[in-house]
């Protein structure tokens, strides 16, 4: 790859992988040290492909920040939650309208961690959160099109049947 290519693939990957990470980890610093490191990593061991068939250096950008995420954690040890509900409260909210919203957004999160697999809540996040298409998100967790198609699916009805809907 040509460092023409890279900065490009850089430029364009950096703020999603950036965001990944951060909000994986729950520290930006962490999120930009790993970020540094995905960049690092894919030119010491992609920098000699060039893109075409069958070689999508963003997914290698990816898969190479997903393993990077995996190590993380495994030298941390336990995963400690991340409290995403200061960033979800509008502004100025009555602390009944907080406690509230707290409340509900627990509820979702916890039966988000507790009910879906890895591999489904890796999948909602790449397809609702980035906004990856599905064959972007296919090649990222190394799984097919209709694989993808299947896991969100099942992810979507299993926190619909599990939520009350009329609740939210």
């Amino acid at each position: 790859m040509s460092p023409d290519r890279y900065a490009e693939l850089y430029e364009k990957s950096i703020g999603p992988v950036q965001r990944y990470l951060a909000f994986k980890t729950g520290d930006p610093e962490v999120g930009a040290d790993l970020a540094a490191e995905v960049f690092t990593r894919v030119w010491e061991h992609y920098g000699h492909l060039e893109e075409g068939p069958g070689v999508n250096l963003g997914a290698c950008v990816n898969r190479t920040a997903y393993h990077l995420l995996v190590d993380h954690f495994r030298r941390k040890g336990r995963r400690q939650a991340v409290d995403l509900s200061a960033v979800l409260v509008d502004p100025a909210p009555t602390p009944e309208e907080i406690a509230i919203k707290r409340e509900t957004f627990q509820e979702i999160q916890d039966t988000y961690d507790r009910e879906l697999t890895s591999l489904q809540r890796r999948v909602l996040y790449e397809r609702c959160v980035n906004g990856r298409s599905i064959r972007e998100t296919a090649q990222i967790t190394d799984r097919s099109e209709a694989a993808v198609r299947a896991l969100q699916y099942q992810a979507r009805r299993k926190m619909r049947d599990l939520l009350d809907p009329r609740q939210y």
